[in-house]
Protein backbone atom coordinates (compact mmCIF):
# COMPACT_ATOMS: atom_id res chain seq x y z
CA UNK A 1 0.00 0.00 0.00
CA UNK A 2 1.27 3.55 -0.67
CA UNK A 3 2.65 5.42 2.32
CA UNK A 4 0.30 7.96 3.90
CA UNK A 5 1.53 11.53 3.54
CA UNK A 6 1.09 12.97 7.05
CA UNK A 7 1.30 16.26 8.91
CA UNK A 8 1.54 16.37 12.71
CA UNK A 9 0.20 19.10 15.02
CA UNK A 10 1.10 19.24 18.72
CA UNK A 11 3.95 18.41 21.09
CA UNK A 12 3.58 14.65 21.65
CA UNK A 13 6.77 13.82 19.78
CA UNK A 14 6.64 10.03 20.47
CA UNK A 15 3.52 9.82 18.28
CA UNK A 16 5.27 11.73 15.51
CA UNK A 17 8.27 9.45 15.93
CA UNK A 18 6.05 6.42 15.40
CA UNK A 19 4.90 7.92 12.11
CA UNK A 20 8.52 8.51 11.04
CA UNK A 21 9.51 4.93 11.86
CA UNK A 22 6.52 3.36 10.14
CA UNK A 23 6.77 1.97 6.62
CA UNK A 24 3.13 2.93 6.13
CA UNK A 25 3.56 6.69 6.39
CA UNK A 26 5.85 9.63 5.69
CA UNK A 27 5.88 12.73 7.89
CA UNK A 28 5.93 15.89 5.76
CA UNK A 29 6.15 18.38 8.61
CA UNK A 30 5.07 19.35 12.14
CA UNK A 31 3.18 22.34 13.51
CA UNK A 32 4.31 23.31 17.02
CA UNK A 33 2.79 25.83 19.44
CA UNK A 34 6.04 27.29 20.74
CA UNK A 35 4.49 28.92 23.81
CA UNK A 36 3.65 25.57 25.41
CA UNK A 37 6.02 24.25 28.08
CA UNK A 38 6.60 20.86 26.46
CA UNK A 39 7.14 22.14 22.92
CA UNK A 40 10.98 22.33 23.12
CA UNK A 41 11.05 18.52 23.17
CA UNK A 42 9.04 18.50 19.95
CA UNK A 43 11.42 20.99 18.33
CA UNK A 44 14.38 18.83 19.38
CA UNK A 45 12.73 15.79 17.79
CA UNK A 46 12.15 17.61 14.51
CA UNK A 47 15.71 18.90 14.41
CA UNK A 48 17.10 15.47 15.23
CA UNK A 49 15.01 13.70 12.60
CA UNK A 50 15.37 16.54 10.07
CA UNK A 51 11.59 16.98 9.89
CA UNK A 52 10.45 20.44 8.71
CA UNK A 53 8.50 22.29 11.40
CA UNK A 54 6.71 25.62 11.74
CA UNK A 55 5.27 27.85 14.44
CA UNK A 56 1.61 26.79 14.50
CA UNK A 57 0.17 29.88 16.19
CA UNK A 58 -3.09 31.15 14.64
CA UNK A 59 -3.45 27.89 12.75
CA UNK A 60 -6.64 29.04 10.98
CA UNK A 61 -4.68 31.67 9.07
CA UNK A 62 -1.17 30.27 9.18
CA UNK A 63 0.74 30.63 5.89
CA UNK A 64 3.20 27.83 6.74
CA UNK A 65 0.36 25.38 7.37
CA UNK A 66 -1.38 26.49 4.18
CA UNK A 67 1.79 25.93 2.14
CA UNK A 68 2.38 22.51 3.68
CA UNK A 69 -1.16 21.32 3.00
CA UNK A 70 -1.46 22.88 -0.44
CA UNK A 71 0.14 19.77 -1.92
CA UNK A 72 -1.24 16.25 -1.48
CA UNK A 73 -1.72 15.41 2.24
CA UNK A 74 -3.49 12.21 3.24
CA UNK A 75 -3.71 12.55 7.00
CA UNK A 76 -3.22 15.11 9.76
CA UNK A 77 -2.43 13.66 13.19
CA UNK A 78 -2.98 15.75 16.32
CA UNK A 79 -1.32 15.10 19.67
CA UNK A 80 -1.75 17.82 22.34
CA UNK A 81 -2.69 20.84 20.26
CA UNK A 82 -4.43 23.72 21.99
CA UNK A 83 -6.41 25.43 19.25
CA UNK A 84 -9.92 24.74 17.99
CA UNK A 85 -9.83 23.60 14.38
CA UNK A 86 -12.42 24.98 11.97
CA UNK A 87 -13.87 23.49 8.78
CA UNK A 88 -10.97 24.75 6.70
CA UNK A 89 -8.42 22.86 8.81
CA UNK A 90 -10.64 19.80 9.18
CA UNK A 91 -10.83 19.55 5.40
CA UNK A 92 -7.14 20.13 4.70
CA UNK A 93 -6.26 16.44 4.20
CA UNK A 94 -7.71 13.61 2.16
CA UNK A 95 -8.88 11.37 5.00
CA UNK A 96 -9.28 13.91 7.78
CA UNK A 97 -7.69 14.63 11.16
CA UNK A 98 -6.87 11.87 13.64
CA UNK A 99 -6.62 13.07 17.25
CA UNK A 100 -5.15 11.33 20.30
CA UNK A 101 -7.31 12.12 23.34
CA UNK A 102 -6.07 11.04 26.82
CA UNK A 103 -9.23 9.32 28.03
CA UNK A 104 -11.60 6.58 26.98
CA UNK A 105 -14.03 8.61 24.90
CA UNK A 106 -16.80 9.53 25.23
CA UNK A 107 -15.81 9.92 28.89
CA UNK A 108 -13.83 13.00 29.97
CA UNK A 109 -14.12 15.21 26.93
CA UNK A 110 -12.58 18.66 27.00
CA UNK A 111 -9.34 20.38 27.86
CA UNK A 112 -8.32 18.71 31.13
CA UNK A 113 -9.19 14.98 31.01
CA UNK A 114 -6.17 13.73 32.95
CA UNK A 115 -6.60 16.32 35.69
CA UNK A 116 -10.29 15.48 36.00
CA UNK A 117 -9.68 11.73 36.22
CA UNK A 118 -7.11 12.18 38.98
CA UNK A 119 -9.29 14.64 40.91
CA UNK A 120 -12.18 12.19 40.83
CA UNK A 121 -10.06 9.24 41.89
CA UNK A 122 -10.53 7.19 38.73
CA UNK A 123 -8.59 3.92 38.65
CA UNK A 124 -8.82 3.54 34.88
CA UNK A 125 -8.10 6.03 32.13
CA UNK A 126 -7.34 5.51 28.50
CA UNK A 127 -6.05 6.67 25.16
CA UNK A 128 -8.39 7.19 22.21
CA UNK A 129 -7.71 7.93 18.56
CA UNK A 130 -10.77 9.51 16.95
CA UNK A 131 -11.62 11.47 13.82
CA UNK A 132 -11.99 15.15 14.61
CA UNK A 133 -15.20 17.01 13.79
CA UNK A 134 -16.37 20.46 14.83
CA UNK A 135 -17.81 19.27 18.17
CA UNK A 136 -15.40 19.06 21.12
CA UNK A 137 -13.90 15.55 21.20
CA UNK A 138 -16.75 14.23 19.10
CA UNK A 139 -16.18 12.18 15.97
CA UNK A 140 -15.95 8.44 15.32
CA UNK A 141 -13.52 6.40 17.41
CA UNK A 142 -10.79 4.62 15.48
CA UNK A 143 -9.00 2.86 18.32
CA UNK A 144 -9.12 3.06 22.13
CA UNK A 145 -7.27 1.25 24.90
CA UNK A 146 -7.49 1.50 28.71
CA UNK A 147 -4.63 2.43 31.03
CA UNK A 148 -4.45 2.04 34.83
CA UNK A 149 -4.33 5.03 37.18
CA UNK A 150 -2.81 4.36 40.60
CA UNK A 151 -3.54 6.31 43.77
CA UNK A 152 -0.08 7.92 43.62
CA UNK A 153 -0.04 8.64 39.89
CA UNK A 154 0.26 12.29 38.98
CA UNK A 155 -0.40 14.13 35.74
CA UNK A 156 3.03 13.31 34.32
CA UNK A 157 2.84 9.57 34.93
CA UNK A 158 -0.68 9.28 33.52
CA UNK A 159 0.25 11.31 30.44
CA UNK A 160 3.36 9.21 29.88
CA UNK A 161 1.28 6.04 30.10
CA UNK A 162 -1.28 7.46 27.67
CA UNK A 163 1.36 8.53 25.15
CA UNK A 164 3.06 5.14 25.31
CA UNK A 165 -0.28 3.48 24.62
CA UNK A 166 -0.80 5.94 21.78
CA UNK A 167 2.55 5.00 20.26
CA UNK A 168 1.55 1.35 20.17
CA UNK A 169 -1.88 2.07 18.70
CA UNK A 170 -0.47 4.44 16.06
CA UNK A 171 2.01 1.80 14.98
CA UNK A 172 -0.74 -0.81 14.72
CA UNK A 173 -2.97 1.47 12.65
CA UNK A 174 -0.22 2.29 10.18
CA UNK A 175 0.30 -1.40 9.42
CA UNK A 176 -3.09 -1.65 7.71
CA UNK A 177 -4.74 0.40 4.94
CA UNK A 178 -6.45 3.49 6.27
CA UNK A 179 -9.67 2.43 4.53
CA UNK A 180 -9.77 -0.59 6.87
CA UNK A 181 -9.45 1.42 10.09
CA UNK A 182 -12.37 0.92 12.49
CA UNK A 183 -14.97 3.68 12.73
CA UNK A 184 -17.16 3.52 15.83
CA UNK A 185 -19.66 6.32 16.22
CA UNK A 186 -19.93 7.91 19.66
CA UNK A 187 -23.49 7.26 20.76
CA UNK A 188 -23.55 8.93 24.17
CA UNK A 189 -23.22 12.60 25.04
CA UNK A 190 -20.93 13.02 28.04
CA UNK A 191 -19.99 16.16 29.95
CA UNK A 192 -17.36 18.42 28.37
CA UNK A 193 -14.87 19.61 30.99
CA UNK A 194 -13.50 23.14 30.72
CA UNK A 195 -9.74 23.56 31.21
CA UNK A 196 -8.72 23.96 34.82
CA UNK A 197 -7.37 27.29 36.09
CA UNK A 198 -4.86 28.33 38.70
CA UNK A 199 -7.63 29.11 41.17
CA UNK A 200 -8.70 25.44 41.11
CA UNK A 201 -5.40 24.57 42.79
CA UNK A 202 -6.02 26.50 46.02
CA UNK A 203 -5.52 24.02 48.90
CA UNK A 204 -8.14 23.82 51.63
CA UNK A 205 -6.39 22.15 54.57
CA UNK A 206 -9.80 21.47 56.16
CA UNK A 207 -10.67 19.17 53.23
CA UNK A 208 -10.25 15.40 53.22
CA UNK A 209 -6.57 14.50 52.91
CA UNK A 210 -7.22 12.28 49.89
CA UNK A 211 -8.87 15.22 48.13
CA UNK A 212 -5.88 17.46 48.91
CA UNK A 213 -3.43 14.85 47.63
CA UNK A 214 -5.41 14.39 44.40
CA UNK A 215 -5.36 18.13 43.82
CA UNK A 216 -1.57 18.17 44.15
CA UNK A 217 -1.21 15.12 41.88
CA UNK A 218 -3.44 16.69 39.23
CA UNK A 219 -2.32 20.33 39.32
CA UNK A 220 1.07 20.41 41.05
CA UNK A 221 2.95 19.99 37.78
CA UNK A 222 1.61 23.36 36.65
CA UNK A 223 2.54 25.05 39.92
CA UNK A 224 -1.15 25.54 40.63
CA UNK A 225 -1.43 23.66 43.96
CA UNK A 226 -1.03 26.58 46.31
CA UNK A 227 -1.25 27.72 49.93
CA UNK A 228 -0.21 30.84 51.83
CA UNK A 229 1.66 31.62 55.01
CA UNK A 230 2.50 35.04 56.43
CA UNK A 231 1.06 36.62 53.30
CA UNK A 232 3.40 34.76 50.94
CA UNK A 233 2.45 32.19 48.29
CA UNK A 234 3.72 28.62 48.64
CA UNK A 235 3.57 26.28 45.63
CA UNK A 236 3.27 22.56 46.33
CA UNK A 237 4.52 20.44 43.43
CA UNK A 238 4.66 16.98 45.01
CA UNK A 239 3.48 15.47 48.28
CA UNK A 240 2.55 12.15 49.84
CA UNK A 241 0.24 11.00 52.59
CA UNK A 242 2.26 9.89 55.63
CA UNK A 243 -0.46 9.43 58.21
CA UNK A 244 -4.19 9.25 58.75
CA UNK A 245 -4.31 10.57 62.30
CA UNK A 246 -4.93 14.18 63.32
CA UNK A 247 -1.56 15.72 64.25
CA UNK A 248 -2.67 19.29 64.88
CA UNK A 249 -4.46 22.29 63.43
CA UNK A 250 -5.18 21.75 59.71
CA UNK A 251 -2.43 23.48 57.75
CA UNK A 252 0.04 23.53 60.65
CA UNK A 253 3.64 22.62 59.81
CA UNK A 254 4.03 19.70 62.20
CA UNK A 255 7.67 18.89 61.39
CA UNK A 256 10.49 20.22 59.22
CA UNK A 257 13.19 17.58 59.79
CA UNK A 258 13.93 15.13 58.36
CA UNK A 259 10.97 16.13 56.16
CA UNK A 260 8.35 18.88 56.04
CA UNK A 261 5.05 17.45 57.32
CA UNK A 262 1.79 19.40 57.31
CA UNK A 263 -1.20 18.46 59.44
CA UNK A 264 -4.57 18.04 57.73
CA UNK A 265 -8.04 17.47 59.13
CA UNK A 266 -7.73 13.69 58.93
CA UNK A 267 -4.05 12.99 58.35
CA UNK A 268 -0.68 14.43 57.40
CA UNK A 269 1.09 15.26 54.14
CA UNK A 270 4.83 15.26 53.55
CA UNK A 271 5.79 18.00 51.12
CA UNK A 272 8.24 16.31 48.76
CA UNK A 273 8.75 19.32 46.50
CA UNK A 274 7.62 22.88 47.05
CA UNK A 275 8.59 26.44 46.15
CA UNK A 276 8.90 29.08 48.85
CA UNK A 277 11.28 31.97 49.42
CA UNK A 278 12.57 30.46 52.71
CA UNK A 279 12.52 27.18 54.65
CA UNK A 280 9.22 26.48 56.39
CA UNK A 281 9.21 26.73 60.19
CA UNK A 282 7.65 24.23 62.59
CA UNK A 283 4.41 25.60 64.03
CA UNK A 284 3.51 28.05 61.28
CA UNK A 285 0.14 27.54 59.64
CA UNK A 286 -0.57 27.32 55.94
CA UNK A 287 -3.89 28.73 54.76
Amino acid sequence: MPALRCVFLGYLWPIAQTIVRSQGAVLLGCGIELQRSKSPQMVDFCEREKIPWFDAKLIRSNPAFDRLTSSHVDLIVVGAFGQILNKKILGASRYGILNLHPSLLPAYKGGSPIEEMILKGETKGGATFHWMVEGVDEGPIVKAEPIPIGSNDDYATVLERCVHKGEIMMGELLKVPIEAWPRLEQTSSERIYAPRTQEDGRIDWQADITEIQRKILALGWRGWARARTQGQELIVRRARIVGRENLGVPGEVFAVTPAVVVACQNGALELLEYDFFRPLVRGEVLI
